[in-house]
């Protein structure tokens, strides 16, 4: 049995669809992939890395003081990439990602901070973790205390930044 050419009209015009539908099925599988995780320590940083990530976090505060979230997000990223010894900027991480309503991946990345920064994790935080949770679940929160009573409010300037640092010595917040 012979198959009959294809003509050059037929064949052109099946690749024309094809390439019209090339992105949306691209775009279709993205929501299927897995969210990226933070990066894992696998090395200390060095002192150029720690140098390059205290570089990218000031880029990122100066984004998130122009409301540019989603470009912090990106450089506070990147400070992460270089200095992964610096939990805290997955705090900044995690406000910019609340100031936009991704509520999932602010819980996200404050439960990381949370479970790589162990004993050392900001108790307030721990707490916000855990309503976070809570109301994610439809619960009444565990504790009815709020971390931040007493503190400014949240839109009255930048969420609290932490300097990269070395891994010896716990990110200073400020």
């Amino acid at each position: 049995m012979r198959v009959p050419p294809v003509s050059g009209q037929r064949a052109t015009r099946g690749w024309r669809q094809l390439l019209l539908l090339a992105p949306l099925l691209l775009a279709s599988a993205c929501f299927l992939l897995p969210k990226a995780e933070y990066p894992v320590c696998t090395r200390p940083p060095t002192d150029e890395d720690t140098e390059a990530a205290q570089g990218a976090h000031k880029a990122a505060t100066r984004l998130y003081d122009k409301e540019s979230y989603e470009r912090a997000i990106e450089a506070w990223l990147a400070a992460y990439e270089l200095d992964c010894s610096a939990h805290g900027l997955l705090i900044n991480i995690g406000r910019a990602h609340g100031k936009l309503g991704n509520d999932d991946e602010k819980l996200r990345a404050l439960e990381t901070y949370v479970a790589r920064a162990g004993k050392d994790a900001d108790m307030a935080i721990v707490e916000e973790v855990e309503r976070l949770k809570a109301e994610k679940e439809g619960k009444e929160p565990v504790s009815e205390v709020d971390p931040y009573e007493g503190a400014e409010a949240e839109d009255a300037g930048p969420p609290p930044t932490v300097d990269a640092a070395p891994p010896q010595a716990a990110p200073p917040q400020g």
